[in-house]
C-alpha cells in the first residue's frame, strides 16, 4: 500500500470469525503509522538508467551529482563505480565527518572500484569494512548447537548441565567470528534461534544466552534427535567454510537411535563435522542391551567427536583450524556465474528476505576484522558486507549496479525479489528516516493496560510541549535535546500526541492464546496426568474415581490406653499395698 499523504496514518485489522466467538475482544487490531517525506540522498554516478538508479530513484528522493556540496540534508550518500582518483582528501574528509556524524554511506562496486579502482591502502579504505585485495577466505566457521530438552533431561537432573554447556560454547572467544544457531529436541525439533546469527555481535551471544537459559523440558517422555539434525542439515546445506553441529544430551536415544544415525550419516557426508557431548545420567536409556552406549556409537559410525562429561563438568571442545587455501595453489574449476548465499540470515538487510540468483563477476575483497558478511558467492567471496562507522554505517556492495560496463555482473540482483536488498541496504545505512528538523516524536504502539513511553528529539531552539487528551505532558531530560515521556491510554483506539498517532490494542493476555505449552510437564511434575479429548471421554471419569480412594496414614494418639493402664496399676498397688497391711495387723492381734 502506498500512503497518498504525511503525517499520521492509521490501519486496522478486523477479523470475522465463520462460526460463534466466545470473546471478540481481539477481533481487531491497530497499527499506528507516522508517514516521512522521502529520505534525501545524494548519488554520484555516471549512469543514472543503471538498475541501480531506477531502484533508489523510486524509493528515495535523489540528487546526482558530481561532488561533495550539499549534503548537510542527506541522510546517506551511494558512490557508484568510483576510481579513487575520482576523489579527493578533501572529499573523502568530508565523507569521515558525515558518517561519523550518524549517516550512512554505500559503496558499489564495478570495473573501476575496490580491487580495480586503487582503493588498497588509501584514506578512503578506512571508511570501508573492506580492504581492497583478493581474499583467500572461503567461509568461516559456523556452528549448530543442537540440545536435549526432552523429559529424560528433567528427570535425571541434567537440564542445566546440557544448557549450562551450549552457554560455554557460546562462550569461547575462538568463536568469535562465527556463526551459531540453536536447536532444541524433544519429541520434535525446536528451531530456538531462528537460524545462524553473528557471534562477532556481542547483542546476539547475549540473545542466544537468553533463549538457552530459557529452555524447558518437553512435555513427552520421547527424545528425537533425528527431528533436530533435519533443522540443522537444512541450515547448513548452502553454507560454506568450517561446519559443526554440537550434540548436548544425556545421552538416552534409544527411541530415535537407528533415526538420528540415517539423518547424521546423510549429513556427515557434507564434511560437516559432528561433536557429541554426553552429560553422564542414571537414564537406562543411555545403553543398548549390551551395554554399549548409543552416543559414543552414533559418534564412531559418522567420524565423530565423543565428549563425556560429568554433571557439574563443562566440555572444553578444541574446534579445528579453519581450512586456509595455499595461495600458491589455484586448482579450482573456472566459474562464470557464482550464486549468491545469504551469510548472515538474521541482519536487518536479509531478514525475511530469499535471496535467489547469480551474478557472473565481482570486485574481489577481503572483509576486515569487525564488519558483517550479510551476501556472499557460493564459493565465499563477500557481495555485501557492512560495518559501523563512528555513528554512522557503512556498507560495500562489491558487484556492480546491474548494468556495468564492457560487462555486466549482477543483473539478477536488480530484479524480483532480490532487488530488496538494494533497499534494504540503503534503509540500513539510512537509519532513521525522519527529517532532523523541528521536534521529532518516536514511540512504540502498545496494548490495553500497558503504559506508552514516547521519545522526543529536539533539533530547534527551546523546550519542547506535548499534548494529550488536552492536557501538556511532563517531559525527563535524557540528554542533549532528547527527552521522554509516559502515557497511560485508558481505552483500546487510536491515541493522538501532538499529532504523533500511538495505537492501543487489546490487553497482551489476549494476544497468545491457546494451550500453555509448560502446562503440561507443570501437571506431570505435581502428579497429575494429561489427557487428549478421546481420553479424556475414555478414561477420565474412571482415573478420576480411582485417583478419588487414597490410603492415608494419621498419627493416632494412644495416650488415653497409657494413662488407664497406668491408674489401674497404680490403684492395684495401693489395693494390694492394703490387703497385706490388714492382715499384717491382724496376725498381730491374734498372737
Amino acid at each position: 500500500y502506498t500512503f497518498k499523504k504525511l503525517g499520521a496514518q492509521e490501519l486496522s485489522v478486523t477479523l470475522t470469525p465463520l462460526t460463534s466467538d466466545k470473546d471478540n475482544i481481539n477481533n481487531k487490531f491497530y497499527k499506528a503509522i507516522y508517514v516521512v517525506p522521502k529520505p534525501n540522498i545524494k548519488m554520484l554516478t555516471s549512469d543514472t538508467s543503471a538498475p541501480l538508479g531506477n531502484v533508489l530513484y523510486n524509493l528515495y528522493s535523489v540528487s546526482n551529482t558530481n561532488d561533495f556540496t550539499n549534503i548537510d540534508d542527506k541522510k546517506a550518500i551511494v558512490l557508484d563505480n568510483r576510481n579513487i582518483r575520482t576523489l579527493s582528501e578533501s572529499d573523502i574528509e568530508s565523507l569521515r565527518k558525515f558518517v561519523t556524524d550518524g549517516n550512512g554511506l554505500v559503496v558499489v562496486g564495478g570495473e573501476t572500484s575496490f580491487d580495480q579502482g586503487n582503493y588498497l591502502n588509501s584514506s578512503f579504505e578506512e571508511l570501508l569494512p573492506v580492504l581492497s585485495k583478493p581474499t583467500d577466505w572461503k567461509g568461516g566457521r559456523s556452528i549448530v548447537l543442537v540440545l536435549d530438552v526432552s523429559q529424560s533431561t528433567f528427570h535425571h537432573e541434567t537440564l542445566s548441565d546440557i544448557l549450562g554447556n551450549a552457554i560455554f560454547i557460546l562462550e569461547d572467544e575462538n568463536l568469535r567470528d562465527a556463526y551459531a544457531g540453536v536447536i532444541a529436541f524433544g519429541s520434535e525439533g525446536i528451531d530456538v534461534s531462528g537460524g545462524l546469527v553473528y557471534l562477532g555481535n556481542q547483542a546476539n551471544v547475549l540473545r542466544l544466552e537468553e533463549d538457552i537459559s530459557a529452555l524447558t523440558p518437553g512435555s513427552t517422555s520421547e527424545t528425537s534427535l533425528d527431528q533436530g539434525l533435519l533443522i540443522a542439515q537444512e541450515w547448513l546445506e548452502n553454507e560454506v567454510g568450517e561446519l559443526d553441529i554440537i550434540i548436548i544430551s544425556d545421552g538416552g536415544i534409544e527411541q530415535s537411535y537407528e533415526d538420528a544415525l540415517v539423518v547424521a550419516d546423510e549429513i556427515g557426508n557434507g564434511d560437516i563435522q559432528f561433536y557429541y557431548v554426553h552429560v553422564k545420567s542414571s537414564a537406562p536409556s543411555q545403553r543398548d542391551q549390551f551395554g554399549n552406549i548409543y552416543a559414543e556409537d552414533l559418534m564412531e559410525s559418522i567420524d565423530g567427536i565423543y565428549f563425556p562429561v560429568e554433571k557439574g563438568e563443562r566440555a572444553n571442545l578444541e574446534f579445528e583450524d579453519l581450512d586456509i587455501p595455499d595461495e600458491t595453489e589455484d586448482d579450482e574449476p573456472v566459474m562464470t556465474s557464482f550464486p549468491l548465499i545469504e551469510y548472515n540470515p538474521n541482519h536487518f538487510i536479509t531478514r525475511n528476505l530469499e535471496v535467489e540468483g547469480n551474478i557472473t563477476g565481482y570486485n574481489d575483497v577481503t572483509p576486515k576484522a569487525g564488519a558483517d558478511r550479510i551476501v556472499v558467492t557460493a564459493t565465499g567471496k563477500p557481495v555485501i558486507t557492512t560495518w559501523r562507522y563512528g555513528l554512522g554505517r557503512v556498507a560495500a556492495i562489491t558487484t556492480d549496479n546491474g548494468k556495468g560496463g564492457q560487462t555486466t555482473w549482477s543483473s539478477q540482483m536488480y530484479s524480483g525479489n532480490n532487488s530488496k536488498l538494494i533497499s534494504s541496504t540503503m534503509n540500513w545505512a539510512i537509519g532513521n528516516p525522519q527529517v532532523e528538523e523541528g521536534t521529532v516524536v518516536e514511540g512504540e504502539d502498545t496494548w490495553f493496560g500497558s503504559p506508552a513511553t514516547l521519545y522526543i528529539t529536539r533539533y530547534d531552539e527551546g523546550v519542547p510541549k506535548l499534548n494529550y487528551k488536552g492536557e501538556t505532558l511532563e517531559l525527563a531530560v535524557t540528554g542533549k535535546n532528547t527527552y521522554e515521556t509516559t502515557i497511560e491510554p485508558k481505552n483500546i483506539g487510536m491515541h493522538d500526541v501532538s499529532g504523533y498517532p500511538i495505537a492501543v490494542n487489546y490487553a497482551i493476555e489476549y494476544r497468545d492464546v491457546g494451550l500453555n505449552e509448560d502446562l503440561p510437564v507443570l501437571i506431570k511434575a505435581n502428579g497429575g496426568k494429561t489427557y487428549s479429548e478421546k481420553e479424556a471421554l475414555a478414561l477420565l471419569l474412571t482415573d478420576a474415581k480411582t485417583n478419588s480412594l487414597k490410603s492415608v496414614q494419621q498419627p493416632v494418639s494412644r495416650k488415653l490406653y497409657f494413662l488407664i493402664a497406668a491408674l489401674l496399676l497404680f490403684l492395684t498397688e495401693i489395693a494390694v499395698r492394703r490387703i497385706r497391711e490388714i492382715r499384717a495387723a491382724n496376725r498381730e492381734r491374734a498372737e
